[in-house]
């Protein structure tokens, strides 16, 4: 995969299946068509792809391919769109230049070698086709000939970018060529060089105003050059095996690649952030021109990031999603993880032998506050109710209310039906919704333990359930391959989610988010943001390998964590469907998250028998709408 600047456009080669998000959701071109080369044109509405012979158009906000030529494609290299977004120019066995309207071939333009790399002039009179020998061409677009032949590198350039007036062409070539030449495009003759690298200059792309070249060498430095002095000015550290580097249209975002991972830079060069999701070394970046999408490509994916105010802010992203603290569970996995409320408490639901324990520790100092027997050898929740009293599964069927401040079991409800997941309103009522191993929900008053109503909802166990903050839903998630909504009072069904390509259907996490709008949906592979108001899919995210074990919203609602299989706890945002952070750390599959009441704190605990707390304040563009807590013996 390679990537070069056109103008204000970046052509990126990349493989396919691509996964593309729209709307903020992955859209994803699945293809059998293996590697593939793509150019987004200039006004973002098309991406134009290739590959093994068959070239295709598709829309990049629904993943819709709405063109396709698979009749004796010549090979393609690179490829271009013209500012006006009705040709494309693709490179390869000589020039080629297409109508993108119909995808048809309308122009042949030989050379006398194969052509690696080419970029239109921002006039769209001249292309500027560097060949395998080094030598660069210019062909005139009316003419349809070459028209001067620039010579002076040894091999093909490694990248070509043409002077915002159009009069300088500038190039850097490939194999130990340490300069970056500038050429007089009027009089066809060379201006000069800047040395620029050690070994090899890898990219180069100008700043907004070409005041600042930002050089990528040798593959792990990128550098800002200041032009007029022709010195460089800054590094900007953190760059590994990078293969590309981007700035945004106005110039205060600097994009490169950490080997899997896309790094953000401020222009001072202070790193921001970190976007996490591909499988694969990241080689191709591209801003669209309006700056608002930013597009990188790795391995098997190419995803489009939404630029916000939150996206470029230092401060709301720098250090974080690091880990606190790594509390340990006496070498018994954990199955669950649960904060208070009032920010003092953290529980975890751990299937120690040959009994069951809560365990429960001082959330700002750490230390082991209690160890709570369950009954038996398997717990599969531990909850803390709104008023951050904790509650628990015990093995003779009824739930324990326990008061962690005096260590002191309250009181035991009376419910006899705990032998699945259950879930607890966020209202004062604590009302209960229970998923049973027989595919039935109860619902149930969470202070007297009244059973409230019982109905059947799935035909195999139910391995989650969440119950809104005011009570009057129910969505429960099963082994049967479904997640519906139900509505709690009478158990009519509300909502079935639909069946999805590409994801196998156990449902093992749901949760609502704080204002009970939205649902997510953990399954393998994939999480699904359900809109139970419009009753229609709003985002599938796919990110984790394997299943979704755990999920849940941060308090303002917005952002979303999932944990799964692939030993990941990831952070997704959940009005674009972006994927902020992955935090790793753990050795095995992640059973349980919770975020903390102020939205700083995640806590996560799997069967790598330990529990994790990451600090993510830095997640938070401003403070979460949660009020303060108060202080108490609870």
């Amino acid at each position: 995969m390679t990537a070069i600047h056109i103008g204000r456009c970046l052509v990126v080669v990349l493989c396919l299946p691509l996964s593309l998000l729209a709307d903020g959701a992955p859209v994803a071109f699945n293809s059998e068509y293996g590697h593939e080369r793509f150019a987004l044109s200039p006004d973002g509405k098309q991406l134009a792809l290739i590959g093994s012979g068959v070239f295709r158009i598709g829309d990049p906000h629904t993943g819709k391919i709405t063109l396709e030529n698979d009749r004796n494609t010549p090979l393609i290299v690179d490829l271009c769109w013209f500012a006006n977004g009705k040709q494309i120019v693709t490179a390869g066995e000589g020039i080629h230049i297409w109508d993108a309207s119909k995808l048809i071939l309308k122009t042949v333009i030989a050379t006398p070698d194969s052509v690696r790399r080419a970029v239109i002039s921002p006039d769209q009179k001249l292309i500027a086709a560097g060949q395998g020998n080094g030598d660069i061409l210019l062909i005139d677009v009316a003419q349809e000939e070459t028209i001067a032949t620039l010579t002076g590198h040894k091999s093909q350039p490694n990248c070509l970018a043409w002077s915002n007036d159009g009069t300088r062409l500038f190039s850097a070539g490939g194999y130990n060529e340490v300069e970056i030449r500038s050429w007089d495009a009027v009089r066809k003759l060379p201006l000069g060089s800047i040395s620029v690298a050690r070994h090899e200059v890898t990219y180069f792309t100008f700043g907004p105003d070409e005041k600042s070249l930002y050089v990528l060498s040798d593959g792990e430095l990128i550098s800002e050059w200041n032009l007029k002095l022709g010195r460089k000015v800054r590094e900007f550290p953190g760059a590994a095996y990078a293969k590309v580097i981007a700035v945004s249209p106005e110039g205060k975002t600097i994009v490169g690649n950490h080997e899997n991972d896309v790094q953000l830079w401020g222009a001072q060069g202070k790193p921001l952030r970190k976007l996490q999701g591909h499988d694969n070394w990241v080689d191709a970046i591209q801003f669209s021109n309006d700056g608002s999408l930013l597009i990188t490509g790795g391995g098997t994916s190419v995803l489009v990031w939404k630029m916000g105010a939150a996206t470029n802010d230092s401060k709301a992203y720098q250090q974080s999603g690091e880990e606190r603290a790594s509390l340990s569970t006496d070498n018994f996995p954990v199955q669950h993880v649960s904060l208070s409320r009032n920010g003092r408490w953290l529980a975890a639901a751990v299937d120690s032998d040959p009994v069951a324990h809560v365990y429960v520790w001082n959330a700002e100092t750490l230390e082991l506050h209690a160890k709570i027997p369950a009954g038996a050898p398997v717990l599969h929740d531990a909850h803390f109710r709104r008023d951050s009293k904790l509650l628990y599964q015990h093995s003779n069927g009824e739930m324990v209310v326990w008061e962690a401040g005096r260590k002191k079991e309250m009181r035991r409800l009376d419910i006899h039906d705990t032998d699945g997941e259950f879930g607890i309103s966020r209202g004062p009522d604590h009302k209960l919704a229970i998923g049973s191993v027989r595919g039935e929900i109860l619902i149930a008053d969470g202070v007297t333990g009244e059973t409230i109503r019982r109905f059947p909802a799935h035909t195999a166990a139910i391995s989650g359930v969440d119950i809104t903050q005011d009570g009057t839903l129910v969505a429960s998630g099963s082994h049967d391959e479904t997640a519906r909504i139900w509505e709690a009072a009478t158990g009519k069904l509300v909502d079935t989610l639909p069946r999805l390509p590409g994801t196998h259907m156990t449902y093992h996490a749901v949760a609502f988010s704080p204002d009970d709008t939205l649902l997510a949906a953990g399954n393998d592979n994939a999480v699904i943001v359900w809109d139970v108001v419009g009753h229609k899919l709003r985002h599938m995210l796919a990110g984790h390998r394997g299943y979704c074990r755990c999920l849940g919203f941060s308090p303002d609602g917005k952002w979303l964590v999932t944990g799964g299989d692939d030993n990941l706890v990831k952070i997704w945002d959940v009005d674009s469907g972006n994927q902020l952070k992955a935090l790793k750390g753990h050795t095995d599959m992640i059973m349980g998250v919770a975020v903390s009441a102020d939205g700083k704190t995640i806590a996560s605990g799997g069967f790598d028998k330990s529990v994790k707390l990451w600090d993510v304040a830095g997640l938070m563009t401003e403070p979460a709408e949660v009020p303060p807590p108060k202080r108490d013996s609870n």
